[in-house]
């Protein structure tokens, strides 16, 4: 196993340096493997954050702000949504939703004159003592509540130390709803018998396949390392485990002039916090 593939064991599940370094390879022209997700396009949705609240009134606070909200002419009061994290004292206030496109050669996000219009009636908003009530305002990417099974399929809840990386999904030009994306693709593998998982970051959307203990990582007396039987044979086990595809397609890497794909790796299963 090479140094980079050594590496990528050590690092938690979420591997933002793993594309990165991929920046400059070439994309492949291979098929997707059948995965019916991959040919999806799904509309990117962003909403504005107004304020983020913490402490012990955090509810009590963020829902008299939204009266607030709702009571402004101009503001669409079914627009409003407070949400609220008992566990980590904690709310957010957000407001709208906005379908935003990216440019196919730059990659830029538009900005809607809607949600121009809105952040700036926001953002302006005054307290009695014309203090600015949301001067954080922020727009976001909007995140689907997730249904109760499909929580259940969260990469934190998988049993073992490892599980195996088989795609990757992020913003690219019309290539969007990342998230959305990976809840598809874990459905569509579960829906086959296959025990998949999703891992949510705030750009990428990472899915997994099986879940493996310690064992999984052996390590020679030469100090080089090798993945156990067990990895070995799930990924050969479906053609389509043998890669990490990105957005549906397989990145081709060169080395001593000789392409191959990007493959399949391990990555250490992440645990929620108590």
């Amino acid at each position: 196993m090479t140094t980079q593939a050594i590496a990528r064991l050590r690092v938690p599940a979420v591997l933002l340096t793993l594309l990165l370094a991929l920046a400059g390879c070439e994309s492949g022209g291979r098929s997707n493997g059948g995965f019916q997700v991959f040919t999806r396009r799904q509309p990117e949705l962003w909403t504005i954050l107004c304020t983020e609240l913490t402490g012990p009134y955090h509810r009590e606070n963020c829902l008299a702000l939204a009266d607030s909200l709702r009571a402004t002419p101009d503001i669409r009061s079914g627009d409003v949504r407070p949400e609220h994290n008992t566990a980590e004292q904690s709310s957010r206030l957000y407001y709208g939703k906005y379908r935003r496109r990216r440019h196919p050669r730059t990659n830029r996000l538009d900005t809607s004159k809607q949600l121009r219009n809105d952040m700036f009636l926001i953002f302006n908003l005054a307290d009695d003592q014309n203090r600015r009530m949301f001067g954080a305002a922020r727009a976001v990417r909007y995140i689907q509540p997730e249904g109760l099974a499909l929580r259940q399929w969260a990469l934190t809840n998988a049993p073992g130390t490892y599980s195996l990386q088989i795609a990757v999904f992020y913003p690219e030009g019309d290539f969007t709803g990342s998230r959305k994306l990976a809840g598809q693709f874990v459905a569509e593998l579960r829906g086959e018998g296959h025990e998949a998982y999703f891992h949510h970051e705030e750009v990428m959307s990472m899915v997994t396949i099986g879940s493996f203990d310690e064992s999984a990582v052996i390590t020679r007396k030469d100090g080089t390392i090798q993945l156990s039987e067990e990895v070995l044979r799930l990924q050969a086990a479906d053609p389509r485990f043998k890669y990490n595809y990105q957005n549906g397609r397989v990145i081709n890497k060169k080395l001593d002039d000789t392409k191959y794909g990007s493959p399949s790796f391990l990555v250490r299963i992440p645990r929620r916090l108590p």
